[in-house]
C-alpha cells in the first residue's frame, strides 16, 4: 500500500472519521472521578483533531506529491545523484532551423523539449530551454555551453519560466552588448 495510493487515502479518511465518532460514544460512557473524566475526554477530542490534521496533511500530500513513498517520507529515499553522460547531438538536430534562424537574427530562442529521467526514476517532464544565439552558430558546433535551471515552483507551469518573462530578453541583451557570454 502505497503513501499516495486510493487505499491509504481510504484508511485515513476511515480512520478521521471514527474519532469524532468515538467521542461521540465514549463522550458519557466514560464513569470516573471528575478529573480522570475530564482528562479521558480531552484526550478524545485532542485524538479526533490529531487525526484531522493528518488527514489534511495526507490530502495535501496526495495533491502536491510532496512525498512519493513510504521510504521518502522516513528519509531513507534511495535516490542516489547521477549524471547521464551528454547526449550530444541528437535533440539538437530536431531545432536546427529554429536555432540557426535566431542565431542569424541575432538573438536567442525557446525551445520545447521533453527531458526524461531514467536515473532517478522520475517521469519525463516537458521543459522549455532557452538557447542563446551563439548556440546557432556554427563555428561553436564544440562549444559545451553552461546550463542554467529556473524552477517555476508550484502551483506554476513549465510556461511560467523563461518563455513568458523577461529573462530570455534579459541575457539576449547581455551577450549582444558583450557583458554576458554563453
Amino acid at each position: 500500500m502505497g503513501l499516495t495510493s486510493g487505499c491509504t487515502l481510504l484508511i485515513v479518511v476511515a480512520i478521521t472519521l471514527a474519532g469524532p465518532a468515538a467521542c461521540f460514544i465514549l463522550w458519557n460512557h466514560l464513569k470516573q472521578h471528575p478529573s480522570a473524566q475530564a482528562a479521558s475526554r480531552l484526550s478524545l477530542v485532542i485524538a479526533s483533531q490529531l487525526l484531522a490534521v493528518i488527514l489534511a496533511l495526507v490530502l495535501a500530500n496526495d495533491q502536491f506529491r510532496s512525498y512519493a513513498s513510504w521510504s521518502e517520507l522516513l528519509g531513507r529515499s534511495g535516490f542516489t545523484a547521477a549524471s547521464a553522460p551528454p547526449v550530444s547531438g541528437r535533440i539538437d538536430r530536431l531545432y536546427v532551423r529554429k536555432v540557426r534562424a535566431a542565431f542569424n537574427a541575432g538573438h536567442g530562442t525557446v525551445v520545447s523539449i521533453v527531458i526524461p529521467g531514467p536515473l532517478s526514476g522520475a517521469p519525463a517532464q516537458k521543459a522549455l530551454v532557452y538557447l542563446p544565439a551563439a548556440y546557432g552558430d556554427p563555428a561553436a558546433r564544440s562549444v559545451l555551453f553552461p546550463v542554467v535551471e529556473l524552477l517555476h515552483g508550484f502551483p506554476a507551469s513549465r510556461r511560467a519560466g523563461p518563455a513568458r518573462c523577461i529573462y530570455r530578453h534579459y541575457w539576449t541583451r547581455r551577450f549582444q552588448a558583450g557583458t554576458a557570454h554563453p
